[in-house]
């Protein structure tokens, strides 16, 4: 009976031992696990500000460099005179940059706005090929000196989204095409039917 006892004691002993044990891996498990949770956040943060600084930071070499060559010939100090046409494109250079810029910031303001909860989509019935006119219409300027065509399945169903924010997500895609592909090149736009009922 003592023995018998003395196991049972060891028994219940050992069980408490494990269900310690077990807890201490837990709280170690999800300390690991916000450790990682917080090494990615940290890697997606230097993302981040690595592609913001790089945002920022194009638009705003262009147009210092612009200003500059314009005061330069202006004060004389620069050897070079510039033609009119030459000012009239530097001109357009810092006025194409300072709405870039504008276009970055208003996206950081949405995108913050995004995060907190606070913008409201208006879902509304609508057309794709509207949708894809309105964001190539808007993005023309900055495709003059590309081709952009548009390449949709026949009779696609209406969709029901924000299209004033899907019209500005493709405007930055085609926006950053531009940017990013060589003058003369084709930037193309399609639109069909997918698994699910969605369309891409």
């Amino acid at each position: 009976s003592a023995r018998a006892k003395r196991r049972a004691e060891e028994a219940e002993a050992g069980k408490v031992e494990i269900e310690r044990l077990y807890r201490e891996y837990q709280v170690a498990a999800e300390q690991a696990k916000q450790a990682e949770i917080f090494r990615q956040s940290e890697q997606l943060k230097s993302a981040l500000l690595d592609a913001v600084t790089h945002d920022l930071r194009t638009p705003l070499t262009s147009i210092k460099a612009s200003v500059t060559t314009l005061m330069a010939e202006e004060s004389g100090d620069d050897p070079v005179k510039l033609d009119h046409e030459s000012r009239f494109e530097l001109l357009e250079i810092i006025n194409e940059e300072a709405d870039r810029l504008n276009r970055f910031v208003e996206h950081m303001v949405e995108l913050a706005r995004l995060e907190a909860g606070e913008l409201q989509l208006r879902r509304r019935w609508g057309s794709v090929e509207e949708i894809i006119a309105t964001a190539k219409e808007r993005a023309s300027a900055l495709t003059a000196k590309h081709r952009v065509q548009v390449s949709i399945e026949a009779e696609l169903p209406s969709v029901r989204v924000d299209a004033t924010l899907l019209a500005e997500v493709l405007y930055s895609l085609i926006d950053n095409a531009a940017k990013y592909s060589p003058a003369g090149s084709i930037i193309t736009i399609t639109g069909r039917r997918a698994e699910n009922d969605m369309i891409s």
